[in-house]
């Protein structure tokens, strides 16, 4: 099979060349990815990519929407589309601008610090705030530049997916009159 995908705007050619059970290996853009895939839960997969001798275990989130996967893989959110069906559906091209603006969990888990405090300038990829879920730590991190506008959690909260952790304003969004 293949695919034609975009991946918060780049453009990929994937090709399924292997796909039994868990063992998936993937030809995207000319180079090969082999790895297993293991269900861990409804929204969360482990991933093992073999790498000639080593192996590299990751932890990946997973939300469906209607055309596309958000995918959180060490805290960076990677939103997927498939060009050809975007096409079919006659939907506009996504832009940047529709990643999540707020920092959420992926799980429930338990906030193990603060990296920032309301005020601070925040870079796009800037850690914000670290989370501890099934004894593994995942860091959620600025999904675009701004300043913090609010910190909603502290060091032992307990938190929940939907829960705004962190409040930042786009850089480039202040009004003109």
């Amino acid at each position: 099979m293949e695919y034609n995908l975009i991946v918060n705007e780049n453009k990929y050619n994937a090709q399924v060349l292997n796909f039994e059970e868990n063992h998936i290996i993937l030809d995207i853009d000319g180079k090969k990815y082999d790895f297993f895939a293991d269900r861990l839960s409804l929204n969360q997969i482990q991933i093992s990519l073999n790498e000639g001798n080593s192996t590299t275990s990751i932890t990946t989130y997973i939300s469906k929407e209607t055309e596309n996967k958000s995918i959180q893989i060490n805290g960076q959110l990677y939103k997927i589309q498939d060009e050809d069906i975007i096409a079919k559906q006659g939907s506009k091209k996504k832009s940047q601008n529709d990643l999540p603006d707020n920092i959420t969990p992926p799980m429930p888990a338990v906030v193990v610090t603060t990296c920032v405090k309301p005020g601070d300038i925040v870079e796009k990829g800037q850690k914000v705030i670290v989370l501890s879920a099934m004894k593994m730590e995942t860091t959620l991190v600025a999904p675009f530049a701004g300043e913090v506008i609010s910190v909603n959690a502290s060091s032992g909260d307990k938190v929940a997916p939907g829960d705004i952790l962190v409040e930042i304003q786009k850089e480039n969004s202040s009004c003109t009159d």
